[in-house]
């Protein structure tokens, strides 16, 4: 492209006696709008030659084909001059109002100034600043508050004395010059190229949980809680044993007596002797562990320190698979953690009776095959009913650490039965309401009926029948939509009686060994999205909607389904 334009300058130039007059319609046809637009600095070319339907064609290329704001403010101003911001330019749909609308949603102030200081006409400046103040005019209310604080700033600029143009992009040469810039900094500005600014990443459809990607800079667990135990100390190295743990949840071997997680997190267990905190002594308080919901904890179940399990080996890993396989869980709580440059630190696997901090920071890939061997038996399995806040984010975040591996949770990949606690619920309550025929405004309204459809014999019936008192009512069911959109932490308040302490999600989780209040709290954190789940389905809270895949097609992605 850049040959065949060096080609036609050079052969203009040479022949300038043969090309007094060139034919821009003709030129036009033969290069297109892009290779016309760069040929009007080079040629001294004037759009006005241009006929409209040619000029309609460079509008649409500069906004649709290849968006620049900047070329088509060139256009526009080359099209100059116009009475009024609302006339056509060059006989085209465009005016001056448009490209004025188009720099707005795009809310550039480098363009605006720009576009404002070629206009070279106080009429025209005058309109274009009261458009951008312009009020609704139902409401009152302004139009758009980023156009009237830019045009306040404008109209000082202009009362000062101040130039508006400010290291303005040159203009073609054919235009009048651009004026001195302004030696003043202003901030966010764009740049000829409209190189777009680094922006937060937000993936919602209006019910899941958004989320951003940015970095978060971990602290030291110094400056997030103060000095104890738990905190300065790393968690012990503890073997996991399969069969120990189904004799434990089947009721073979007598209950754990240890101290409770929720009481370490909550500061209630500083005092406790360090031998009975993994067992040994008796329990401060004995609380129901099962629940009226088949598969859940109670709202008020403990989480015994003997029953947090840190995994990170594969001969771990395969006795955590080993227990879930054996007595599949009809309820799990997950959630992960992390701490740059890491996309998942630990993963955390909740079931009523005990909690799995994973390690994920191991890489090795014999141990990243069996941890995506149990990550994805347990998203599969229809089963398993699996709890998350937030799924959304925690699945990129999978995808993330499985992704160098090739293998992702996506696309043919069925994730089923999931439960997304962020989203709204749902609540069925039943209500009594009188019957129509019983009270005035009911029996007023079916007589209006009646008299619609001539029905006279109904209306002598309701005017014979003389209304119980108290009137009849008949049970009905109304649905109503619960919670949505709290943080887990005021969730735990509402339905358990006793906010989550959060301080330690900001730690460093890449860290190893990790610190036992780093540990409990991970734990904690899966093991009370079952707790909320029990305390919610109790009161008749249940969820609106289930991530899962339908079994019509093989090929079909997952999807969000009703629950029944």
């Amino acid at each position: 492209n850049d040959l065949v334009l060096d080609s036609i300058e050079q052969w203009v130039s040479l022949h300038t006696h043969s090309f007094s007059q060139i034919n821009a319609h003709g030129l036009f046809e033969v290069v297109g709008p892009a290779m016309f637009l760069k040929l009007i600095p080079r040629l001294h070319l004037s759009l006005l030659a241009l006929p409209s339907e040619d000029l309609e064609v460079i509008f649409y290329h500069l906004e649709t084909e290849k968006p620049d704001i900047f070329g088509l403010m060139r256009v526009a101003v080359s099209l100059l001059p116009v009475d009024s911001c609302t006339d056509a330019l060059g006989g085209t749909t465009w005016t001056l109002r448009r490209v004025l609308r188009l720099i707005e949603a795009r809310r550039s102030e480098h363009a605006l100034r720009f576009f404002l200081t070629n206009l070279r006409d106080e009429t025209l400046l005058r309109e274009a600043l009261a458009a951008l103040r312009e009020r609704d005019v139902d409401t009152g209310l302004l139009r758009e508050k980023w156009s009237y604080i830019v045009s306040m700033q404008l109209e000082a600029d202009t009362h000062t004395g101040r130039p508006i143009a400010v290291d303005m992009p040159n203009m073609w040469p054919m235009l009048h010059a651009t004026p001195p810039p302004m030696q003043v900094e202003l901030s966010s500005l764009d740049n000829d190229l409209e190189v777009p600014r680094g922006q937060r990443l937000f993936l919602t459809d209006g019910e899941l949980r958004p989320f951003e990607i940015k970095r978060h800079t971990p602290r030291p667990l110094a400056g997030i809680a103060e000095p104890s135990r738990f905190r300065d100390t790393p968690w012990p190295q503890l073997a996991f044993d399969p069969a120990e743990a189904l004799a434990v949840d089947l009721g073979d071997i007598e209950p754990s007596t240890a101290v409770d997680a929720y009481d370490v997190i909550a500061g209630r267990a500083e005092d406790v002797d360090a031998m009975h905190l993994w067992g040994g002594g008796p329990l401060a308080e004995t609380r129901p562990s099962t629940s009226s919901i088949p598969g859940l904890p109670s709202p008020q179940a403990t989480l015994p320190l003997d029953a947090i399990h840190f995994v990170d080996s594969v001969q771990a890993l395969s006795h955590v698979l080993t227990f879930l396989q054996h007595a599949p869980p009809a309820f799990v709580g997950m959630d992960l953690e992390w701490s740059d440059p890491h996309p998942v630190s630990i993963i955390q696997l909740a079931t009523p009776t005990r909690a799995f901090v994973i390690d994920a920071v191991n890489r090795t890939p014999l141990y990243m095959s069996v941890l995506h061997c149990l990550v994805d038996w347990l998203l599969k399995r229809e089963g398993t009913t699996k709890l998350f806040f937030g799924f959304p984010h925690d699945l990129l975040r999978l995808n993330m650490l499985f992704g160098p591996m090739g293998k992702s949770f996506s696309g043919g990949d069925h994730i089923a039965s999931v439960v997304d606690l962020y989203m709204q619920r749902i609540q069925r309550v039943p209500v009594r309401t009188p019957r129509k025929a019983d009270t005035p405004m009911g029996r007023e309204e079916l007589l209006g009926e009646a008299m619609m459809d001539d029905d006279f014999e109904e209306v002598r019936r309701l005017s014979a029948i003389m209304p119980p008192h108290p009137p009849r009512e008949d049970v009905a069911e109304k649905v109503y939509t619960v919670g949505g959109h709290h943080s887990l932490s005021s969730m735990a308040a509402r339905h358990l009686g006793e906010p989550l302490d959060k301080r330690y999600r900001a730690s460093n989780w890449n860290f190893r060994p990790l610190a036992a209040a780093q540990v409990v709290y991970a734990a904690t954190d899966a093991h009370i999205l079952l707790r909320l789940e029990s305390a919610m389905r109790s009161r008749g809270i249940l969820p609106q909607r289930e991530w899962g895949c339908g079994p019509r097609d093989a090929l079909q992605p997952a999807w969000w389904r009703q629950v029944e």
